[in-house]
């Protein structure tokens, strides 16, 4: 059982870098190599301090073609190090990463300093030590437990399209996300405010001539952004100066960037976290708000975006998927492109072919519940790297779908040569696809959903969803 968030605070001692010590929140801190850092937690059963030191820090890189100039790979993955008061774990950074607990503290990974930096797009230039973590007690809260998950009738990884922090946002210039990216077909979802507090940053009336963000601040200075939305659909409450309550609806979806509906392809809706200025791993903030605010048992986690070249070997890892109950996962199960069955949580792979993969990771608890995500493997080949076919799928609506219920989806495939053709996974005729069709379930099920083309290389090209029909 999670304690309250607020039976938690720390004591400053031997600070290298503190970047927020708020009550009810994790702690965050720069440290460099062989710097210790004394933290003290106090709750209502105990107190103990530990000593936290970081060790040694190991970066990993994924071949990727997309770029023109510059290396031709991403970060994907660091490994650092840690001593805790004489215990050694080592902690890994990667894209949908939550934190662990190691001696008595949860703890997380930030960022690096060089990864941090190596962004061309909203690089953190404010990181100063070698890794950046965030920490707070084990069994607290990932920040304040009345958190709210912003969006409404939302489920995990329904769309194809999400970016998490810290992961490469795919075909675009080195970007690595500041924030969570949420698929959504325009105009279609609501958007709540996580906490109570103060409009800071409005875009209304008019549009900001970006992404028309709204910005809230709480009580504690905590700033949480959320943008991306058609301002004809950003409600009156949002005006700056406004006070909202917790899950008060602002606003619905959209697909405004650079203040125009630009994002035809790739529609979501961005959210973020800042305090003082320091931009806050907003991952697990957010999945904890989701698993509290909906009843899902089991969230499979494949990992996103991979990115490798023909007969380059990568390992795919489910490892990050998580249970309401610890120990209730029982099996891990991938349904690979080739129809092939591996039952392993994690293992290797290569591919001969370059082409758009989606591979199918489902989970099993203990009584048989499931869960499944879908990672895409991008695999390039040396002389065709920027053509290669891309893209992303949508349904809507989300959640609560009953037999019967007509089910938009989008089509957003690019550089396809042939029309699309999805099969809506509950045996009826696979149909081709233009942006969009409807479909109606008969039946209650989970219902995997797969949209396959090829490129203009012949490669093969496949979207997979996951529809849940109550």
């Amino acid at each position: 059982m999670l304690m309250s968030s607020k039976d938690c605070f720390f004591a400053q001692t031997n600070q290298p870098r503190i970047l927020m010590n708020q009550t009810g929140y994790p702690i965050v801190i720069e440290l460099d190599r062989n710097q210790p850092y004394k933290i003290s937690v106090h709750s209502k059963s105990r107190s103990y301090e530990r000593t936290v030191t970081v060790l040694s820090v190991r970066s990993y890189f994924e071949p990727n073609l997309w770029f023109t100039t510059g290396e031709k790979n991403n970060y994907c993955r660091a490994e650092v190090d840690v001593d805790i008061s004489g215990k050694k774990y080592t902690l890994i950074l990667r894209p949908y990463q939550m934190p662990v607990t190691c001696n008595g503290l949860r703890i997380f990974v930030e960022t690096i300093k060089d990864w941090a930096y190596s962004s061309e797009v909203s690089d953190m230039n404010d990181v100063q030590k070698e890794v950046r973590l965030s920490i707070c007690a084990a069994g607290q809260s990932w920040g304040p437990d009345n958190f709210i998950f912003p969006l409404e009738k939302y489920r995990w990884k329904a769309n194809a399209y999400q970016n998490t922090w810290g992961a490469l946002v795919p075909y675009n210039i080195r970007y690595y996300h500041r924030g969570e990216d949420y698929g959504a077909i325009p105009d279609l979802i609501n958007i709540k405010a996580p906490f109570a507090g103060k409009v800071i940053t409005s875009p209304l009336p008019d549009g900001d001539g970006k992404s028309n963000a709204v910005f809230i601040e709480n009580n504690e200075g905590v700033i949480c952004r959320i943008s991306h939305m058609n301002i004809d659909n950003v409600f009156s409450n949002c005006n700056k100066g406004n006070s909202v309550k917790a899950g008060e609806i602002l606003a619905k979806t959209g697909m405004t960037w650079n203040g125009r509906k630009t994002q035809v392809n790739d529609p979501h809706c961005h959210i973020e976290l800042q305090y003082n200025g320091t931009l806050l791993a907003s991952y697990p903030y957010l999945m904890e708000a989701y698993l509290r605010n909906y009843s899902d048992r089991l969230v499979a986690v494949a990992g996103g975006y991979q990115f490798t070249v023909t007969n380059n070997k990568i390992v795919l890892d489910g490892s990050r998927s998580l249970e309401r109950r610890k120990g209730d996962i029982v099996s891990y199960q991938w349904t690979l492109h080739n129809d092939s069955i591996v039952k392993e949580k994690k293992f290797t792979i290569q591919y001969t072919k370059p082409g758009l993969y989606t591979e199918e990771l489902k989970v099993t608890a203990k009584d048989g519940a499931i869960d499944r995500d879908f990672v895409q493997v991008r695999v390039y080949d040396t002389t065709n790297a920027r053509n290669l076919a891309y893209g992303w799928a949508y349904y809507f609506p989300i959640r609560e779908i009953k037999p019967g219920i007509s089910v938009l989806f989008w089509n957003r495939l690019v550089n396809v040569q042939s029309p699309a053709v999805i099969d809506f996974g509950d045996k009826s005729p696979a149909v081709n696809i233009g942006k969009q069709i409807y479909h109606v379930y008969k039946k209650a099920g989970r219902y995997v959903v797969s949209l396959n083309s090829m490129g203009e290389g012949n490669e093969p090209v496949t979207i997979k969803m996951e529809v849940v029909v109550d």
